[in-house]
């Protein structure tokens, strides 16, 4: 191990370090020093003025006591009992001058039995004033004392002394008040006797005080006593106040012996130049001390310093330099042996760095590539979606188009049962194609959320009336439950919400076989003008395990036992609806149990309200049969003949021209040859693609005015579609093609004409013989057992056990003569064979009422 000289090594700094920390510890203690001293100074003040707070009180208790002996001497005067019964003015006015005198009192007065004034010696015009609210004449009327107290009076506070003059049977006759002003002579004897100046106060005016020193009155007090009332209020407060530019420490106290209806108090004060030698010795003699522990130390440390940082600084600006090949330290301590070893540490570390850098690069160059091929894979992929959705969007166009046609024109019941299964089909499929291009742009987070004023009460009433066939089939219940003063209009992108909502909905539907579905609306206001809106779907249906419920909401994800074909579906629902949640600043959570149902909760927070004339209804329910549009030219453009065909047959029923153009370039020709009422652009087209076309139309003086509907199968984005006057997506839809011609064309709306239902079969139960009367428990015990095989019919219906039952029952009708029972068989049979499976089970349904009129005809 290297030796190290004594002088030399770290702990001897340390040692010097040391002694400045000793230093400090020094300084510590001549504040505390300090501290102390000042302390004992105060509670010597404290009793000092305690002492003279004493003694003030006693000299007051003297001067009244003097004041009393005087007054019980004058009431054996009996010229002044000869004057009071005589009411002689003269005589009373006289003994009280011979008392005034007498005593040396600065006020006598004299009082009747009941408090009010005979005779004043200082304000004659008090004659027949009430003296009854003075404690000291209280005293003397009511409790038959003679007693002394401090008034203010005069503007002068008073000691009085009370006497009273007695009838020879000992009632109240008269009572005589001697008082001794408390006057600056007075204050300054006594202060002489304490070495502390008094001060007598009321409110802020100053009574007596050792400061007049011109004999002239101090009116009030001056405005630096500002903390005069806090000084009242801390009794062991000592404060200092200013006056005649001198400094005091200053005590003040209520003042004793004092009527309750008067106020005053005592204020003592002692100059503070004493304490202030004390403090500015103790500090000059410190401030002294300071400087030369501080140049001794500085000297020392100056030159110790150098060789103590020396090293440190090499070692800095080594860190710095980065030319520098080694460290330079010639110091043969504890710093030159770590130079030393930092430098063998830097060697090493150089060549690792090297090395480092070498395969950073290398890895660089690997992550680029990577990079470089994701990017490409993931363009690869947005681009497969893209042209995934326009390749099959444009056949799906012609399936769901051409179905709707066929179903308006097919009148057989199997042929249309078979057409509404292709469009089904179609629309099934179009649903799967839009959740999973929602998601991946979910992922690419290239879906915006579009908030517009709205009224949600409309998006409700549509859920409403949009599953009430699907309920009624099922035989459920379905509420809507909207919180009282619920906001008219918010900010929401309505279509974003309709569709979580749709979704929720119809799997509680999909999901409860009995019982009911309830949709809650309820909402939090915020203090900024918002809402946190909270919307609740609850079912009574199969229930979520609670080890399925994490992965419900993920993407491709089902509850285990689900992915047979009973319910299908592909797991994309809620996932997308969490994240649409998401980007709407909310949440979404569930509650559920086996067998009890189902609680799915969305919180959308901070929702803007708005004027309830900012309103906008997008999806107003209007059947596309009302519409009778006025005749009108619509012009065509779609590469794809089949799609051109579809639009045609739709539009041409209704009173509308339709020209055709299979490409942009013709399109717009024909559009400013013929000038259409509107016009219909696909987008992808060969020579010339929909937006160039419609760029040369909006810049044509001849077209620039004709509304341009987009139609299109793939995605485009918002900017793209400010080109257009309108969008529709294909395949399109009918319905949305007509609300969307109702924008730009002149229409009226008629009259629907109500459907009549043909009354039911009336039941025939009635018209039964005795004998078959006898027959129907044994149906009723056959009824029964039929109902249990009800069970086998609540997954995927298979038709031929649908028509063997329905056999059995139009069997059951003929032997027991029960005609309803034979026509329900009959239209359950006819069901089957044209494929229609929703009224077959909303038909089964019906099945339990069945037994019904039999009991209560045996009843």
């Amino acid at each position: 191990m290297m030796k190290i000289p004594f002088y030399h090594r770290l702990d001897f700094r340390i040692i010097t370090l040391f002694s400045l920390v000793l230093f400090m510890g020094s300084l510590l203690g001549l504040f505390g020093a300090r501290y102390i001293a000042e302390r004992d100074f105060h509670t010597l003040l404290h009793r000092q003025f305690r002492i003279a707070s004493n003694m003030a009180e006693n000299a007051f208790s003297q001067i009244g006591q003097m004041g009393l002996n005087e007054t019980k001497h004058f009431l054996l005067h009996h010229e002044l009992h000869d004057a009071i019964d005589s009411k002689n003015t003269q005589i009373i006015q006289t003994q009280m001058e011979d008392l005034l005198k007498e005593s040396n009192a600065d006020i006598t007065i004299l009082l009747d039995h009941q408090g009010r004034v005979f005779y004043h010696s200082q304000d004659p015009q008090q004659t027949g004033v009430s003296r009854i609210s003075h404690s000291i004449v209280r005293n003397a009327i009511l409790n038959n004392e003679d007693s002394i107290s401090i008034l203010q009076e005069l503007d002068n506070f008073i000691i009085y002394a009370s006497g009273r003059l007695l009838t020879p049977k000992n009632r109240l006759k008269a009572i005589i008040l001697i008082g001794y002003a408390i006057n600056d002579p007075l204050i300054k004897n006594l202060s002489k006797n304490t070495d502390i100046g008094i001060t007598l106060v009321r409110r802020r005016a100053i009574m007596a005080s050792t400061f007049n020193e011109q004999n002239k009155r101090l009116k009030t007090i001056p405005m630096q006593w500002v903390n005069y009332q806090i000084m009242l209020q801390s009794y062991h407060i000592i404060n200092r106040i200013r006056f005649n530019k001198t400094t005091y420490f200053s005590h003040a106290q209520q003042l004793k012996l004092m009527d309750p209806m008067q106020e005053g108090s005592i204020l003592f004060t002692i100059p503070t130049l004493q304490l202030d030698k004390i403090k500015y010795q103790l500090l000059h003699e410190f401030t002294l001390l300071f400087t030369l522990q501080f140049i001794l130390i500085s000297l020392f440390g100056l030159r110790f310093s150098k060789r103590l940082l020396k090293p440190l600084h090499q070692l800095f600006l080594f860190t710095h330099h980065k030319n520098q090949k080694q460290l330079q330290c010639s110091e043969r301590d504890e710093i030159g042996a770590l130079a030393r070893r930092f430098n063998t540490l830097f060697r090493d570390i150089q060549s690792k760095n090297n090395e480092l850098e070498q395969r950073v690069e290398e890895r660089t160059k690997d992550l680029r590539i990577a990079k470089e091929q994701a990017d490409a894979a993931n363009n690869a992929k947005s681009e497969f979606l893209s042209n995934m959705s326009h390749e099959i969007r444009t056949p799906l166009n012609a399936v769901i188009g051409f179905s709707e046609l066929l179903l308006q024109m097919v009148t057989d019941k199997k042929q249309a049962n078979y057409l509404s299964g292709i469009k089904i089909a179609g629309n099934t499929l179009l649903t799967l194609i839009n959740e999973i291009l929602d998601l991946a742009k979910i992922e690419a987070g290239r879906l915006e959320i579009q908030r517009q004023a709205i009224d949600p009460r409309i998006i409700f009433k549509e859920l409403e009336q949009l599953f009430a066939l699907k309920i009624q089939e099922k035989c459920l219940k379905f509420e809507v439950n909207i919180n009282k003063n619920f906001p008219t209009v918010l900010l929401l992108d309505d279509n974003r919400l309709r569709q979580v909502l749709l979704n929720l909905i119809s799997n509680a539907i999909k999901f409860t076989e009995t019982g009911n579905i309830t949709l809650n609306i309820k909402h939090n206001n915020n203090h900024n003008n918002t809402i946190d809106l909270i919307i609740t779907i609850q079912d009574t249906g199969i229930g979520i395990p609670k080890q399925e419920q994490d992965k419900i909401f993920g993407a491709f994800q089902q509850m285990d036992g689900q992915r047979n074909r009973k319910y299908g579906g592909t797991g994309l629902g809620l996932a997308i609806s969490k994240r649409l949640i998401e980007l709407m600043n909310g949440e979404i959570s569930l509650q559920s149990q086996v067998g009890i149902g189902s609680i799915f909760k969305i919180i959308l927070k901070d929702i803007d309200i708005k004027q309830e004339s900012n309103a906008v209804n997008t999806h107003q329910i209007v059947d596309i049969n009302a519409f009778l549009f006025k005749p009108a030219k619509i012009l065509v453009i779609d590469d794809i003949e089949s799609n051109r065909h579809v639009i045609h047959e739709h539009l041409s029923q209704r009173n509308l021209e339709v020209i055709e153009a299979d490409d942009g370039e013709s399109g717009v020709r024909i559009a400013q040859d013929m000038q259409p009422d509107l016009i219909f652009m696909d987008i992808r087209m060969p020579i010339m693609d929909g937006y160039e076309a419609t760029k040369q139309l909006k810049n044509h003086p001849k077209t620039k005015n004709i509304p341009v509907i987009a139609l299109t199968a793939s995605v485009i984005n918002q900017h793209s579609k400010k080109q257009f006057d309108g969008f529709l997506s294909k395949p399109i839809q009918i319905s949305k093609l007509i609300h969307e011609l109702s924008h730009h064309l002149k229409y009226t709306l008629q009259e629907q004409q109500a459907v009549i239902l043909s009354p039911p079969k009336q039941n025939t139960v009635n018209t039964l013989t005795a004998s078959e009367r006898e027959k129907l428990p044994e149906l009723i015990e056959k009824l029964d057992k039929m109902v249990l095989r009800l069970k086998e019919f609540k997954g995927a219906l298979e038709l031929d056990k649908i028509e063997i039952f329905a056999h059995e029952i139009c069997q059951l009708g003929k032997t027991y003569h029960v005609d309803y029972l034979y026509h329900y068989g009959e239209e359950l049979d006819e069901l089957a064979q044209n494929f229609e499976s929703t009224k077959i089970r909303t038909l089964l349904n019906t099945f339990m009422a069945l037994k019904q009129p039999l009991k209560e005809s045996l009843t």
